[in-house]
């Protein structure tokens, strides 16, 4: 197969040009995506609201795919692909079939699609007919980039709810791969396989079983974190959810970004730099990668806020995090 391409430029000044697009994309493009302006598609893997693409030229995000998918009693289209994805239930309660393995999902939980040889063969249904299931796909581009991940439609969009369940995958304990010893190929290979011996993260993360994490930015749990059993200290993304209890705030955030918030629940504010978004249900809040990184608060309205939060982990690729560090401040 032959692949071409447009290349308007092959020099510095084609480089300086599309740097400074993504700049600009990052100071001023669109922050805040409100759900009633995501149109909902029908396509061969299902119904589903796209929220984040790298395509979608207005936003302040450039390297994210995500989306909601909504089961009204159809199961999804089954496909293949490679894994390094996470599915997180944003309503109701349904279960994913990987590589014929089920995993049964409320909302608050979450899928991760394992990084394995040959990509994962699945696909998601709901689990039960009385009311509708919802969930997220969360998706950091560059990953699947870098893993040469190909897309494989094996089935369309099914009437099918027939499956048998599968065994669920379990969590395992944590172990940590070391720096190699010297730089060499040898000692780059002998770390690859220390890697692959301790990195196993769970299929499956219940709410449920997460530890309560209290801090200023509010009660938070954890469900992508390199400290994580089975996460073997690293990790491209960070997952978190985070609970406000009615009016109150939390304390600042500062991160260099690359990432977005989804309202799970409430009214909140949600401050960025210097702009504020009261957004509501099923809206997103992008956390553009700028220079100086990006500063986040949130108010929680007349009801309790609850917000999932997916941010790259830049710092766990390279050993710092570009642009500003991660830190939490009191407000002022």
């Amino acid at each position: 197969m032959t692949v071409t391409t447009t290349i308007t430029s092959r020099d510095y000044e084609g480089l300086f040009v599309r740097w400074e697009e993504l700049y600009k994309r990052a100071h001023y493009g669109k922050v805040h995506i409100k759900r009633t302006d995501v149109p909902v598609v029908d396509s061969r893997q299902g119904t589903s609201q796209f929220y984040i693409m790298p395509q979608f030229e207005e936003l302040s995000l450039t390297q994210w795919v995500v989306f909601v998918r909504d089961h009204t009693g159809v199961p999804s289209g089954r496909h293949t692909h490679q894994g390094g994805i996470t599915i997180f239930g944003v309503e109701g309660d349904g279960y994913s079939v990987v590589n014929g393995h089920r995993f049964d999902w409320s909302a608050e939980d979450a899928v991760l699609l394992p990084i394995v040889p040959g990509g994962l063969d699945h696909q998601h249904f709901r689990a039960r007919d009385d009311r509708p299931s919802k969930f997220m796909g969360i998706i950091y581009e560059p990953l699947v980039v870098g893993l040469g991940a190909e897309m494989v439609q094996l089935e369309p969009q099914t009437r099918s709810t027939q499956w048998e369940a599968a065994k669920v995958g379990a969590a395992v304990d944590m172990g940590t791969a070391n720096a190699p010893t010297a730089p060499t190929l040898a000692a780059l290979i002998e770390l690859r396989e220390r890697q692959r011996a301790t990195l196993h993260p769970p299929a499956l993360i219940r709410r449920a079983d997460l530890p309560v994490d209290r801090n200023g930015f509010g009660e938070l749990r954890w469900y992508v974190h390199p400290a994580a059993p089975g996460f073997a200290g690293t990790a491209p993304m960070f997952v978190f959810t985070q609970r406000l209890d009615p009016g109150q705030e939390s304390d600042r955030l500062t991160t260099p970004g690359n990432g977005y918030m989804y309202v799970l629940a409430g009214e909140p504010t949600i401050e960025v730099d210097d702009d504020a978004f009261t957004c509501e249900r099923g809206d997103i809040v992008c956390l553009p990668p700028r220079r100086n990184g990006v500063t986040v608060g949130v108010r929680a309205g007349r009801e309790e806020a609850r917000i999932v939060v997916a941010l790259a982990n830049l710092s766990g690729l390279v050993g710092v995090a570009m642009g500003a560090d991660l830190a939490l401040r009191p407000r002022r």
